[in-house]
């Protein structure tokens, strides 16, 4: 049941909405189970990955971002789930909001 609902969290983080931006629930980075898988730590990674490719097909992702999910691989391999899955997820915020900060730089654009 936990996975599941780590799942939907998940898929709501890095959806997108019909104008093409991410949705971010409010308190998406503090809801961690007590146990942590190794599908759950491959799944926060494959989100992290999907979400800097998303970013970086736009030119604008942060310095870190590949760092971290590099990180979170390496724990991953080393059965260090926890830490996988918070470094992928904050690799995954990163890239989210790179690209909203991309969106708002390109909006500031339109408007001068």
């Amino acid at each position: 049941m936990k996975v599941l609902i780590i799942a939907a969290i998940a898929t709501m983080l890095v959806s997108c909405s019909s104008n093409n931006s991410f949705e971010i629930p409010d308190q998406a980075m503090i809801i961690l189970p007590d146990v942590v898988t190794e599908e759950m730590a491959k799944y926060e990674i494959k989100q992290a990955i999907k979400a800097q490719q998303k970013v970086s097909e736009v030119g604008f992702e942060w310095r870190d971002t590949e760092k971290l999910i590099k990180i979170a691989k390496e724990s991953l391999s080393s059965k260090r789930f926890r830490e996988s899955l918070l470094d992928a997820r904050k690799a995954k915020h990163q890239a989210i909001n790179a690209y909203l900060q991309y969106e708002r730089e390109e909006d500031a654009h339109e408007r001068f």
